[in-house]
């Protein structure tokens, strides 16, 4: 069992990542952020503004005093908001170092929900149930990864939405790899006898040969 959750795990991982490339180089994902206009001048402001790294929201938090927050109130009521992750050094190109991070994480992530799965198969779930398992991972992700920024945030409906099916879908895959890999007791067993039939059927062929 070890075996089918390390190597199903890491195919899971591998079509997880590509999914997560093939979803932003070619599907409108990554279109949805919109170009600065005068990027020159914005980058002029942020250098005097932001000196430091981190993530800035304006309007300004308040106080705890009630005209700060009524204050603070209205200007989120009317605009504009925003949050902002600044990075002043930059973070350096795509290359093999940031795919490779990011492939590890996906591995990691398709590991921990392998090792739930066969946590699960002494109910003897079946392909589609174990299928469902990885479908609802995704569902999961979304719900608590995403729907909270448009919630407290504002992000566009449509980056949010991008986002989820991306996450859905992929997980949807992993799914269907890891109920492939990850079987109950009772189908492997059912899989060795026939692997064991096969064997026997090709010696006796070559013996007879």
């Amino acid at each position: 069992m070890t075996k089918r959750i390390l190597v199903g795990s890491l195919v899971g991982g591998i079509v997880l990542f590509l999914w997560g490339c093939t979803a932003w180089l070619f599907l409108p994902t990554y279109t949805n952020f919109n170009d600065v206009l005068d990027e020159e001048a914005v980058v002029r402001t942020l250098k005097e503004s932001l000196p430091d790294k981190g993530i800035y929201y304006f309007p300004k938090h308040p106080d705890q005093s009630p005209n700060s927050i009524a204050e603070w109130n209205r200007k989120v009521s009317v605009g504009p908001t925003g949050i902002l992750v600044y990075n002043p050094q930059g973070h350096g190109p795509l290359g093999i170092k940031k795919f490779g991070a990011a492939l590890l994480t996906q591995w990691a992530a398709v590991l921990i929900a392998a090792f739930l799965l066969s946590q699960t198969l002494a109910g003897k779930p079946s392909f589609k149930s174990r299928w469902a398992f990885g479908f609802l991972i995704g569902c999961v992700i979304s719900l608590t990864a995403y729907l909270p920024d448009w919630i407290w945030y504002g992000y566009p409906s449509g980056f949010i939405f991008n986002l989820i099916r991306d996450m859905v879908l992929g997980w949807a895959a992993v799914g269907f790899i890891l109920a492939f890999f990850i079987k109950t007791h009772q189908e492997e067993r059912k899989e060795m006898r026939i692997e064991e039939k096969v064997k026997s059927e090709i010696r006796t062929k070559l013996h007879v040969d």
